[in-house]
């Protein structure tokens, strides 16, 4: 096995973090008390890897092998309010594993929701397909189901579309698909249906709260080619090995994608 370069790639915390494994900071925190390796190494704080090559353990357990012999699973699970997308919490809150059967709970989830959203999460044991779905080098289109409060006009939804500075940083266009007002009394308050493509923490909130427009419900409903279609909250589908086919081959895996599902 290689070794993973820290010259180039992607930084390894920020990576875990991307595969639901915990905060930044607390990946950090395990990295310094020793409890992460590369390729059989201890890793270093700020270190980087290359996913393509590299294997990392956490506590011990195997939590990312490039490419896996193993056939992928996904599941698509609905994620309700008040639920946590990491594997661990230190205060013990309630988790998306703790929905799952004991048979799906060494899966990881790719990308997440933070507390107060709802929506498709999608737990996998393919690390290459996790990396991809949730790396912004690939631009993976995600669905979102709005609820906001504010005044949500015409000039905004340009905005929206061209591109939104938020914090100094100009987020990527995204596509209005619907909107809908629904104000009942008093404050406006429109359903929207929002594609991006990027996956930034609290990306679709930040999108809004920059044109003075505050999100009241969130729920994402599609990730790629992967929706949410059919499955209630708090409980979860097995996606289908040709769809699992179709998305690694959207996402430009096309050959692991035949040798992992011939015959």
């Amino acid at each position: 096995m290689a070794k993973s370069s820290n010259e180039s790639g992607l930084r390894l915390h920020v990576f875990l973090a991307r595969l639901g494994l915990g905060s930044r900071r607390e990946i950090e925190a395990l990295i310094e008390a020793h409890k992460v390796q590369v390729n059989g190494r201890r890793a270093t704080l700020g270190q980087k890897i290359q996913p393509e090559v590299d294997r990392v353990r956490l506590k011990g357990k195997e939590v990312y092998v490039p490419r896996s012999p193993r056939k992928s699973t996904v599941l698509a699970f609905h994620k309700p309010r008040g639920v946590l997308s990491t594997k661990s919490d230190p205060e013990r809150r309630t988790m998306i594993m703790d929905f799952l059967p004991r048979s799906f709970r060494s899966l990881y989830p790719v990308g997440r929701l933070d507390l107060n959203s709802e929506g498709l999460i999608l737990l996998t044991n393919d690390g290459e397909l996790a990396l991809r779905l949730t790396h912004p080098r690939y631009e993976v289109a995600k669905i979102y189901e709005v609820k906001i409060r504010g005044n949500l006009t015409d000039k905004k939804i340009k905005h929206l579309e061209r591109g939104v500075l938020v914090e100094n940083e100009k987020y990527k266009p995204a596509e209005i698909l619907s909107v809908h007002d629904v104000t009942k009394f008093g404050v406006k308050k429109y359903a929207v249906v929002i594609k991006v493509f990027e996956g930034k923490n609290h990306h679709v909130r930040k999108l809004f709260e920059a044109l003075a427009c505050h999100v009241i419900r969130l729920k994402r409903i599609s990730m790629g080619s992967i929706n949410l279609k059919g499955v209630p909250r708090g409980e979860y589908r097995v996606v289908s090995d040709s769809k699992i086919r179709k998305l690694r081959e959207e996402l430009g895996l096309q050959e692991e994608a035949s040798s992992q599902h011939a015959g």
